[in-house]
């Protein structure tokens, strides 16, 4: 049995190949959250897309040309590379965009953060809200858990 999300993805399921024919694929429309490689065959999911990393055998879904007017959607970033990362990796200290521009002070000083995120003291790194004061040090700097800063912060936590 071959689920359908492995029909058409370029890797062959069925002994025969059968799940990967050209003849069968290009009539199958994608899932949602899906779209076409440019070869008209094969569907990888939408966040693949300008991501850095191939998924297409024609490498269509990280076309140069395709990347640079591509919208990345939602909660998403496109860096001067043209690449497509999730907000939520940017300026954590850890390389995301592959020309490592996520992590420059110029860029992260100029982004325009989340209403879900702060900027560490050393002004570049971001967290999420949640993380501070919560006897965890996620800022290089460990600032997120000051203990000047969090003695008059009260946070409330749910779970």
């Amino acid at each position: 049995m071959v689920y359908n999300s492995n029909f058409c993805d370029g890797y062959p399921d069925c002994l025969d190949s059968s799940d990967e024919k050209p003849e069968m694929c290009k009539a199958r429309t994608c899932d949602p959250g899906e779209t076409k490689c440019a070869d008209n065959i094969t569907c990888i999911e939408k966040d693949y897309v300008c991501d850095g990393y191939i998924h297409c055998y024609d490498k269509s879904d990280d076309d140069p040309v395709l990347c640079k007017g591509y919208d990345c959607g939602m909660g998403k970033v496109k860096c001067q590379n043209v690449q497509c990362i999730d907000e939520n990796d940017l300026c954590y200290g850890r390389v995301a965009f592959k020309d490592e521009s996520d992590e420059s002070a110029e860029f992260c000083n100029d982004y325009k953060w989340p209403g879900h995120a702060v900027k560490c003291r050393d002004n570049i790194e971001c967290i999420s809200k949640s993380l501070l004061c919560d006897n965890y040090s996620h800022c290089w700097d460990d600032s997120d858990e000051d203990e000047e800063f969090c003695k008059g912060t009260m946070y409330f936590w749910f779970s």
